[in-house]
């Protein structure tokens, strides 16, 4: 794994840990298992922690008397010499059946320059890691999108995306959890529930989920 580590504030109660740049398992990876230390060591200055693909939010408790990037960098250097280096990531592995008939699919087959077979053999082939969660409360970013179908987001985003739809945009593809607008490219529809508000963890994927798309 790389070895970029950067401590920076959001504000006055809460960090930035930067891992690299870019979108990348092996960073991802190492921003989810500095993730479940902190996470199981329970800290009690420590309110909230939210992963991205390559940074970890920190936020402290407003009690909290001490300069928060040192004690990160004590935490770090905790880290590098306990057991949970590399750990793997506790994850499940979901199956999601797709109806590939998304409004832009089609779009997409010209601009890709790729037959409508070619792109939903390309897009359900990988087995997608979840890399975060966010934009909506439930939607997975997801890595491992094959590069012959990375594409810039809609100049102009639709103002409204159908929920259960599966979109890419950029080199990531990507669920919408609920109805909303969105920039992505809609390439097909799945039937689950993303968001569970009324269940103790309100999203179905958590970073480090595995996703497998069937086509139907």
């Amino acid at each position: 794994m790389n070895d970029f580590f950067k401590i920076g504030n959001i504000n006055e109660f809460a960090s930035n840990v930067c891992f690299g740049d870019g979108i990348s398992l092996e960073t991802n990876q190492k921003v989810l298992s500095f993730f479940k230390f902190l996470k199981n060591k329970n800290l009690c200055e420590i309110v909230g922690l939210v992963p991205t693909y390559n940074t970890l939010g920190v936020y402290w408790n407003h009690l909290a008397d001490f300069d928060f990037n040192s004690r990160l960098e004590n935490l770090w250097e905790e880290f590098q010499t306990s057991e949970n280096q590399g750990t793997a990531i506790d994850s499940r592995i979901f199956e999601f059946r797709v109806d590939y008939s998304g409004e832009d699919i089609f779009t997409l087959t010209k601009k890709l320059k790729l037959s409508l077979k070619e792109i939903i053999d390309l897009h359900s082939k990988p087995i997608y890691s979840v890399a975060m969660i966010g934009f909506l409360p439930g939607f997975p970013y997801l890595i491992g999108l094959d590069e012959r179908l990375s594409i810039p987001r809609k100049h102009t985003p639709a103002l409204k995306v159908r929920k259960g739809s599966v979109a890419i945009g950029g080199s990531q593809t990507g669920i919408y959890p609920q109805e909303s607008p969105g920039g992505w490219h809609i390439i097909g529809y799945i039937d689950e529930d993303l968001f569970l508000p009324e269940a103790s963890q309100k999203s179905l994927l958590k970073p480090r989920d595995k996703v497998r798309f069937i086509p139907v």
